[in-house]
């Protein structure tokens, strides 16, 4: 595909970033000890600060809207964890900024074009503490509409769904232009088509990893009511799911956070959904309802995810309808 400069410069964000989060995964992180939030801080705001800052360079006109903010750099980071901060912004963009820098470029304008940038620095946070998957993803919207999304995601196998690779994997769409996948390092582009397979034929279908994230025992009833014979089912971080399921890798993934309140944040899902949809695939809630990404940080209008391979996605809603799910 033609890339945009808009991809181009997304592209390069994801990479920028996804560079951080492997040093600090492989240099802090600990699953053995316990380490607690403390990497992931680090590289949240990392993360965040070098997208921002290589996303408003090229487009200063635009908005921002991403998990973290500059208001809490110094509220939620030690001393020692801020000068980390800087040394990693620094050092991936070979700059000089100091602490004050960081807060600005993780305390946007407004934008004034009526795009908006939509930043997920690291998705997947328990995985990414675990040793697990995780992925960075980045979103544009124009108005009301996604028109592009990448999702970074350093050790998510192609070939092997669900195991971990040190080669990593970027998906990324454009609205109209197809979705497509390439090596983190750069290479071939390829094109994604989600998987032609029907509600009867094997069926590899995917939830969240953390019991948490996700009603497990709702997963296991829908599971189960599904006409197909052969199914093959597995948890797993971050959203390179949805990159999975737009490469025909695996046929879907769902899940319900089980607190009734809860309602998903737009960042965890933006651009993984323009990327499983221009790849064949759909995406709803529980309900069937499009995500609604325009209605401020959260999708207030939606509850549950339902990413498809689109052939099955009216028997896998047909099949979460016979749980009783909405009246528990």
């Amino acid at each position: 595909m033609n890339k945009s400069p808009e991809l181009e410069t997304a592209l390069l964000a994801a990479r920028r970033a996804a560079a951080i989060c492997i040093a600090v995964y492989d240099s802090l992180v600990d699953a053995a000890a316990k380490a607690g939030r403390e990497p992931v801080t680090i590289a949240d705001y990392a993360s965040q600060a070098v997208i921002n800052a290589t996303l408003r360079a090229a487009f200063p006109d635009d908005a921002f809207l991403g998990e973290e903010h500059g208001d809490e750099f110094n509220k939620v980071l030690s001393e020692s964890q801020r000068v980390q901060v800087v040394d990693f912004v620094n050092g991936s963009l070979n700059s000089s900024f100091n602490e004050t820098d960081i807060r600005a470029l993780l305390t946007p304008p407004d934008g004034i074009s009526g795009r908006k940038w939509i930043i997920d620095p690291i998705d997947g946070t328990k995985g990414f503490l675990g040793k697990r998957a995780y992925a960075v993803a980045i979103a544009l919207m124009d108005g009301e509409d996604l028109t592009l999304g990448v999702l970074a995601c350093p050790n998510l196998s192609i070939e092997n769904p669900g195991e971990l690779t040190d080669e990593g994997t970027l998906f990324y769409a454009v609205r109209g232009a197809g979705a497509y996948r390439e090596d983190l390092n750069g290479g071939e582009s390829v094109a994604m088509h989600a998987a032609p397979t029907a509600p009867g034929d094997p069926m590899t279908l995917l939830t969240s990893y953390e019991t948490g994230h996700s009603n497990k025992g709702l997963f296991a009833d829908v599971v189960e009511n599904l006409p197909s014979p052969d199914k093959t089912t597995f948890g797993l971080d971050g959203q390179g799911k949805y990159g999975l399921v737009a490469d025909g890798r695996v046929t879907c993934y769902f899940r319900l956070v089980p607190e009734a309140d809860y309602r998903e944040k737009v960042w965890d899902h933006a651009a993984g959904t323009i990327i499983v949809e221009e790849a064949g695939g759909k995406v709803t809630d529980f309900h069937g309802k499009a995500f609604n990404f325009a209605g401020g940080r959260k999708l207030n209008d939606n509850r549950g995810i339902v990413v498809s391979n689109g052939v099955t996605h009216e028997a896998l809603l047909e099949a979460i309808a016979r749980t009783g799910w909405d009246s528990q």
